[in-house]
């Protein structure tokens, strides 16, 4: 317990050390925040309607203006917070499941189940990840479990490489050889000892995964193949916006500077606990 004690101490004082990824930590907690307040602190209701402000820039009565439907557009970018959060840690935490499991079975039984899962993973691979997105989400059609279901697909393999190869450095560790002896499943071995140690690296991944995810909600929304108006998401926003930036470019300033933020915010954070967890760092 002390030495877990100490090394957690090791990687927040790593951690907090790196003002990038502080940064990007509070700025994801800010827009957390707004998710989960957004029912409470929107100032409108996202869907509301005012014909006669259409277009309106910003004001004391509206910070970030209106849009064309004289929707106030504070109010969707907070709600629009929630949509792409809800959507992005579903599809991550479905990735994770699915890729850490079959990573984790490829790495530490090896033989004909490491090629037949790592070969699969492969072909995903070899398919962009924005393509692969909106042939699954065409496929099937626009709506949020499809848009999961596409980001949780694409994003398999990334975790499933990740824990192939942590799994293998493991493996070869005088603990799992000691579990072995004394008469430990090759389930248990890898359940209970082998994955919590591999912990680190898929962490970093999901968090900069969490990026790509949010990045790939909004991608889709602007080409109309992700969360259909009139619900709030950034991306169907910038899509709709984009008719009148030139009259009204605080429509789509403020639904961009929402994906920046937040996808900087998880690129600081996860490039903050590679550093925090990489063991090759010595703490200074």
């Amino acid at each position: 317990m002390k030495k877990s004690r100490k090394t957690l101490w090791v990687v927040w004082r790593r951690f907090k050390r790196n003002r990038f990824a502080v940064i990007g930590f509070w700025i994801i907690v800010v827009f957390t925040f707004l998710a989960i307040a957004a029912p409470w602190i929107s100032p409108y209701d996202p869907n509301e309607q005012d014909l006669l402000a259409s277009l309106q820039g910003p004001s004391l009565k509206h910070p970030f203006g209106v849009d064309f439907f004289g929707r106030d557009i504070l109010s969707r970018v907070i709600w629009g917070a929630r949509v792409s959060l809800t959507i992005s840690v579903e599809a991550v935490a479905i990735a994770v499941v699915l890729g850490v499991t079959l990573g984790a079975i490829s790495g530490f039984y090896g033989g004909v189940v490491d090629e037949v899962i790592m070969r699969i993973m492969d072909v995903f691979l070899a398919i962009p990840d924005i393509l692969l997105a909106i042939a699954i989400v065409a496929a099937l059609g626009p709506g949020t479990f499809n848009l999961v279901l596409a980001i949780s697909i694409y994003s398999m393999p990334q975790f499933a490489r990740v824990a192939r190869s942590a799994v293998l450095v493991e493996r070869k560790k005088e603990y799992v050889e000691s579990a072995r002896a004394v008469g430990e499943s090759s389930l248990s071995m890898l359940f209970r000892y082998v994955l919590p140690n591999s912990i680190s690296p898929i962490l970093v991944q999901a968090t900069l995964r969490m990026a790509r995810a949010i990045l790939s909600v909004a991608g889709l929304g602007f080409l109309g193949l992700g969360i259909q108006p009139p619900t709030p998401e950034w991306g169907t926003d910038l899509s709709q916006a984009r008719t009148y930036l030139q009259i009204a470019p605080h429509t789509g300033i403020f639904p961009g500077l929402a994906v920046f933020l937040i996808v900087m915010g998880f690129n600081f954070l996860g490039d903050g606990l590679n550093d925090a967890l990489n063991p090759r760092l010595k703490d200074r």
